[in-house]
């Protein structure tokens, strides 16, 4: 027989029977934080150093919708579950950093879906393309702690090609920061550094008089080029040194551009539109740029643009992309053809953007190109606007584009607008600058009337072509 065992006290047994729902509640209360994180976390770290043995394994393939692949999907998945409005990301570097606490965390850097990364492209979704006349990549970054959790904010960086995040070690060797090569034109040096609750940015490296620096480092490029290493990069499969090889060319001597020549026929599309941008150095190459306005891919296009015009005839290879399917597209042909010699065609384009209403064309100089319908268009734009939100350049370009003879018809909208706006409005003065180069009684008065006798003898003066100061 077996020994008889005593049961347990009912309040014991309640007692434990409670515990056990708390702790399952718990458990399904913050399954997130507690299993389903922990689990990615491992899975994506399990990836990470396979990546490093076998770059070739299908878990790095893009095979899945939006070009992912498993393993990028899988820290969508970890990033997606502590954040619900990330949308997704691909092309995901993930690395190692020493926290200013002294602890590790990883750092992430990738390319940001403008979709769910778990949902169906949608095929009548037109999908904006950035595209930039310079070569910058856009990367997003994000922070995880040692765990995998994500700390802080996703801050948006426009990186020069071919520049990676560098860590640099602080002074003390307590910690790293992040630095990359930022921006476009405006290219310098930007610093990031870590701690437990995210990103902390720790501003420009360069100093001084930024385009200096920028001048001086493209002249040491210039100065200290290797084509050696330039034919050694360009050799390379790994697309950061194609980039940096490509740079290189850029800076380097022009007698050696015959080194892009191949990429305009490469596969990604990124690195032909690299190479279509080094075409303008040398007119001679301008040839190659016809068949790249025709190319699959709306960067290439987009990119060969600027060399088309060392072409003969070009604006007979521009025009038809004024009407791309593409509106970028579109939009740089657009701003080409206002170079145009011939003012007929000039003119069109200006117009065309004008009546758009694309905020970019205000900044352009359009003083050889005046004609009333200019003026129709520039007005109608005011007029919409009313005095909030003008883009800068609109008030001023209506009285130094326009020829006064053209807006003398306009007369009476000029001075019901002039009426509307406030009379501190800063942008009111620039139109009282447009009313006074018609020189018409009605206008003069009304001039006169609302404005202080020196600054309507200094708008009269500016409106003659004198002065502004």
């Amino acid at each position: 027989m077996f020994p008889r065992t005593s049961a347990l006290p009912r309040g014991l047994v309640m007692f434990l029977a409670a515990a056990v729902v708390y702790l399952l509640a718990v458990l399904w209360l913050r399954r997130v934080e507690l299993v389903q994180v922990p689990m990615l976390w491992h899975r994506a770290r399990t990836l990470l150093a396979l990546q490093a043995r076998v770059p070739d394994d299908p878990a790095f393939q893009q095979s899945l919708t939006y070009g992912l692949s498993p393993f990028y999907h899988t820290l969508c998945r970890l990033i997606r579950l502590q954040r619900p409005d990330f949308l997704g990301g691909r092309d995901f570097q993930l690395e190692t950093i020493r926290t200013r606490e002294g602890g590790e965390a990883f750092f992430a850097h990738y390319e940001a879906l403008e979709a769910p990364f778990d949902q169906e492209p949608d095929p009548d979704a037109a999908a904006e393309l950035v595209i930039y006349y310079c070569p910058v990549v856009v990367r997003q970054l994000a922070v995880l702690d040692s765990a995998g959790r994500v700390k802080g904010d996703f801050p948006t960086l426009f990186i020069a090609e071919g520049h990676p995040f560098r860590k640099v070690p602080d002074p003390d060797g307590r910690f790293e920061r992040l630095r990359v090569r930022a921006l476009c034109h405006g290219v310098t040096d930007y610093e990031f550094s870590v701690d437990r609750d995210g990103l902390i940015d720790e501003g420009r490296v360069t100093e001084g008089d930024l385009q200096a620096a920028i001048d001086g480092s493209e002249r040491k490029e210039s100065e200290t080029f290797d084509v050696t290493r330039v034919v050694r990069l360009l050799d390379s499969s790994r697309p950061g040194d194609l980039y940096r090889g490509l740079k290189l060319l850029e800076w380097g001597d022009p007698r050696h551009l015959h080194l892009m020549v191949p990429f305009l026929d490469h596969p990604d599309p990124r690195l032909r539109a690299r190479a279509a941008t080094l075409l303008v150095k040398d007119p001679s190459l301008a040839p190659l740029a016809r068949p790249l306005l025709h190319d699959p891919s709306p960067r290439v296009r987009f990119a060969g643009l600027e060399s088309a015009r060392n072409l003969e005839r070009w604006e007979e290879a521009v025009r038809p992309l004024t009407s791309d399917p593409r509106p970028e597209v579109a939009r740089a042909a657009r701003f080409l053809l206002i170079e145009s010699e011939d003012l007929e065609t000039a003119r069109d384009s200006l117009l065309h953007l004008y009546r758009a209403r694309d905020d970019w064309i205000t900044g352009h100089d359009c003083s050889r190109l005046g004609s009333r319908e200019l003026a129709e268009a520039m007005l109608s734009w005011l007029e919409d606007l009313g005095w909030d939100g003008i883009p800068p350049g609109l008030d001023f370009n209506l009285h130094t584009c326009v020829p006064a003879a053209e807006l003398r018809e306009f007369l009476p909208r000029l001075l019901l607008l002039y009426q509307t706006w406030e009379p501190d409005f800063s942008w009111r003065r620039e139109l009282a600058i447009a009313i006074a180069s018609i020189d018409d009684p009605a206008g003069n008065e009304l001039l006169s009337q609302t404005m202080a006798p020196e600054e309507f003898l200094e708008v009269c003066e500016r409106a003659r072509g004198g002065d502004d100061d």
